[in-house]
C-alpha cells in the first residue's frame, strides 16, 4: 500500500489535493501517483521546487523532515518526480507526477516525503514555508504489525494550559499511553481508555487520542486524552491499544487524585506481543440445520518460556470502516453464532516450543437455514505476571442454500468540509457478509445566462478505498473515494458504483453542494 498524506498547511496561497493516495503494491513494480498544487493569489506567480525526502515521527505523532538517509526506512531514492520545477501563475493549478519504483527484493515500510518549498525568482513572491507529501509504503506481501505499550503518563491541569481549555474542560487531566512499534510497517492504532475504581469496577470509557492514530516503525508516540478531572481518589487508567483486526495490547497503571495533583502509584502492568500463533488463522463452515461439526485449531508457543492460554466466545460486528469487533450487547444478535459454539479446553497451558489442539464444536439449531452466522473466539495469552495479550479468531458458519447477497447504498455526503471528505453509505441488507468496492464518478453542474438547461462536466473518476474486514448483515460501512480534498464551489452529481461479488453490482447518485 502506498499512503500520500498531503498537509493542509497554506503559504502565499498555495495549496495541495488529494490530502491522501493509497495504493497497493509488490516488488519489482512500478508505478504512477498524482497530486496537484493550487495558487490561489490572483497577483502573483509561484515559482516551486518539488523534491522526495526522509521523515522521522516525534513523540506526538507528528512528522519531520530530515535528509536523505536519517529518516525511517527510507524510501527517497525510488521516488522520480516528473516536474521538480514549476511556476504556477496566478489563479492557476498544477497536476505533479510522480513514479515509485520498488525494488525486486523489498519487503515490510519504507517512509519518506515529498517537499513542496519555494524557488525565488525575479518579481515573483517569496515563499517561506514548505509544504510536505508524506509518503508510506507496505511491500507485499505483508509483514505482521508488533508493537508495546512502554508507558502511562498523567498531566494535571497546570501542565495543559496551553490547550486553552474550557467549560466541563477547563479543570482536567491528561493521560496519555505510549505506544511503541516494534515491527518494520506502520502501525493502524485504535485506541480506548477505560478508567476504574482499585477494585477494578468499570467507570468510564473513552476514545484513547482521537480513537485512531498512525505510528512509524522504531517510534514511540504518546497517544494522549484529555478527560473532565475526577473525584478526588484512587483510579486505575487501563489503555487497550488494538493495533491489527487479530490482535491487541493492555496496560493497567494505578493512579492518585488529589486537589491539587495527579499522580501514579506504584508500577504499570502491560501485555506482551507473544510469539504464539493459531493454525488456521480463521475458521469458516459450510452447515445443514441441526448439523453437529468440529474443528480444531493449533496453539504453537514459539516463545522460550512456558504461556497460559485461555478461551472465550465473543459475538462480532463491524464498524463503519468494516473492521470486525467485539459486540459486548449482552442480547443475542440474529446473526451470532456464540451461542452455538463449545471449546475444549478453554485453559491450557503452553510449554515452550509446544503446540496443542483446541476442539471447537458447532451444534446447529433446527430452525435456522439460511445465510451466515459469525462470532470470534479470543485467546488471551499470559507470560509470567503480566497482562494477557488478545488474539482474535473469526468464526463463519454458512448454511448450503438460501444465499442472498445484497447491498443498497443509504447516503452519500460531505463528512467533512475542510479538506473536503465524501463518505458513501453501504448498508448490508442480505444475509451473508461482503466486502464491497466501486468507484464514483464526480460531475459539475454548471448554468449561464442565456443557457438553456445544464451544462455537465465530468470532474474525474475515483476508486473507493476497500474496508479494513467486511460489512456483516443490516450492517453499514462508509466508503472513501481517492479523490481531491477541493472542488470549486458549486453543484455536483456524484454517481456511485459498487461491485459486491460474483456479478453483483449497485448504483446510485445524488447532488452535493460545494
Amino acid at each position: 500500500m502506498v499512503y500520500l498524506i498531503l498537509s493542509n498547511l497554506i503559504f502565499a496561497q498555495i495549496a495541495v489535493s488529494p490530502l491522501s493516495i493509497e495504493q497497493t503494491l509488490s516488488p519489482g513494480i512500478r508505478r504512477q501517483f498524482e497530486f496537484v498544487v493550487y495558487n490561489e493569489s490572483r497577483t502573483d506567480s509561484a515559482p516551486l521546487v518539488i523534491y522526495p525526502t526522509d521523515i522521522i515521527q516525534t513523540s506526538n505523532g507528528s512528522y519531520q523532515i530530515v535528509d536523505v538517509g536519517k529518516g525511517v526506512g527510507s524510501c527517497a531514492e525510488w521516488i522520480v518526480i516528473k516536474d521538480s520545477m514549476i511556476t504556477l501563475a496566478p489563479n492557476s493549478a498544477k497536476a505533479i507526477t510522480g513514479h515509485i519504483q520498488i525494488p525486486r527484493a523489498s519487503k515490510g515500510g519504507r517512509y519518506g516525503a515529498i517537499v513542496i518549498g519555494p524557488r525565488p525568482e525575479a518579481g515573483a513572491a517569496q515563499v517561506m514555508v514548505k509544504l510536505s507529501v508524506i509518503l508510506k509504503f507496505i511491500i507485499k506481501p505483508v509483514s505482521r504489525p508488533n508493537a508495546l505499550i512502554t508507558e502511562i503518563k498523567f498531566e494535571d491541569t497546570e501542565e495543559l494550559k496551553n490547550l486553552r481549555l474550557t467549560g466541563a474542560l477547563k479543570d482536567a487531566i491528561a493521560i496519555s499511553a505510549f505506544v511503541k512499534n516494534e515491527g518494520d510497517i506502520h502501525l493502524n492504532t485504535e485506541g480506548i481508555l477505560i478508567l476504574r475504581n482499585p477494585k477494578g469496577t468499570k467507570i468510564r470509557e473513552v476514545p484513547l487520542g482521537r480513537g485512531q492514530g498512525v505510528i512509524l516503525p522504531n517510534s514511540t508516540v504518546g497517544i494522549r486524552s484529555v478527560i473532565a478531572r475526577p473525584q478526588p481518589g484512587e483510579y486505575i487508567a487501563e489503555a487497550i491499544i488494538k493495533y491489527d483486526s487479530r490482535s491487541r495490547l493492555k496496560a493497567r497503571m494505578p493512579f492518585q487524585i488529589t486537589s491539587r495533583k495527579v499522580s501514579a502509584q506504584g508500577d504499570m502492568n502491560a501485555s506482551l506481543p507473544l510469539a504464539v500463533s493459531i493454525n488456521p488463522d480463521n475458521i469458516a463452515l459450510n452447515v445443514s440445520p441441526n448439523a453437529f461439526r468440529s474443528r480444531a485449531v493449533i496453539l504453537h508457543n514459539k516463545e522460550t518460556s512456558r504461556v497460559r492460554v485461555s478461551a472465550e466466545i465473543k459475538q462480532v460486528t463491524n464498524d463503519e470502516s468494516g473492521e470486525l469487533i467485539i459486540w459486548e450487547n449482552p442480547t443475542p444478535s440474529r446473526w451470532s453464532c456464540a451461542e452455538w459454539l463449545e471449546l475444549e479446553p478453554k485453559d491450557l497451558v503452553l510449554p515452550a516450543g509446544a503446540k496443542k489442539p483446541v476442539k471447537i464444536s458447532v451444534k446447529v439449531p433446527a430452525d435456522n437455514n439460511q445465510g451466515e452466522r459469525y462470532s470470534q473466539i479470543v485467546f488471551s495469552v499470559q507470560k509470567d505476571t503480566f497482562l494477557p495479550s488478545e488474539i482474535f479468531l473469526p468464526v463463519t458458519i454458512k448454511y448450503q442454500g438460501l444465499i442472498k447477497e445484497e447491498i443498497e447504498i443509504a447516503d452519500i455526503k460531505i463528512v467533512h468540509a475542510n479538506p473536503l471528505a465524501l463518505g458513501i453509505f453501504v448498508q448490508n441488507t442480505g444475509n451473508v457478509k461482503t466486502k464491497p468496492t466501486g468507484k464514483i464518478i464526480v460531475e459539475r453542474k454548471k448554468t449561464a445566462p442565456g443557457m438553456l438547461g445544464e451544462n455537465i462536466v465530468q470532474v474525474g473518476e475515483y476508486r473507493l478505498r476497500p474496508i479494513k474486514d467486511y460489512v456483516l448483515p443490516e450492517q453499514t460501512v462508509c466508503l472513501y473515494p481517492d479523490m481531491p480534498t477541493r472542488l470549486e464551489k458549486g453543484r455536483y452529481n456524484i454517481k456511485v458504483e459498487i461491485d459486491y461479488g460474483k456479478g453483483h453490482f449497485a448504483s446510485g447518485q445524488k447532488e452535493i453542494k460545494i
